[in-house]
């Protein structure tokens, strides 16, 4: 017989087990929103690479009510594209969303047609931006 520390602290009868739990697979979450404002954004799943902006920079948040979000920041515009968005318009606008993920479905099955579902998110950066600084005499 094997020591087991733990069995002064185990039901009568119970064994220690060596196989792993079962665990169900975690339902995705398209945002998190949060108790109270936050200082930045963080966009998961954004192309090649996550990106967080500041709320500081968000100077619009335009909406069609149900698909689609646009952000205008100084330097980009981020667009959000989805279905049932109408609560991560109203949380954005309080500052209050944590994080954005775009739906996998290699990782999670699809949500309820009636639930939030982001399809894509896309960072298009703004020509002024990316050209070099005047250069002044």
């Amino acid at each position: 017989m094997t020591y087991d520390p733990l069995a002064a602290y185990r039901r009568n009868g119970a064994t220690a087990s060596a196989e792993a739990p079962q665990t169900t697979p975690e339902a995705y979450r398209p945002y998190s929103i949060a108790e109270s404002a936050q200082p930045r954004l963080w966009l998961r799943g954004a192309g090649e690479a996550d990106h967080a902006p500041g709320y500081a920079a968000i100077y619009d948040i335009v909406t069609d009510g149900r698909t689609g979000i646009t952000l205008a920041l100084t330097g980009m515009v981020i667009d959000i594209d989805g279905r049932n968005l109408g609560t991560l318009f109203y949380e954005l606008t309080r500052q209050r969303v944590e994080w954005i993920r775009v739906f996998d479905p290699a990782k999670w099955a699809e949500p309820d047609a009636a639930l939030p579902l982001v399809t894509r998110i896309a960072v298009r950066m703004h020509r002024a931006a990316l050209s070099p600084p005047p250069v002044l005499h």
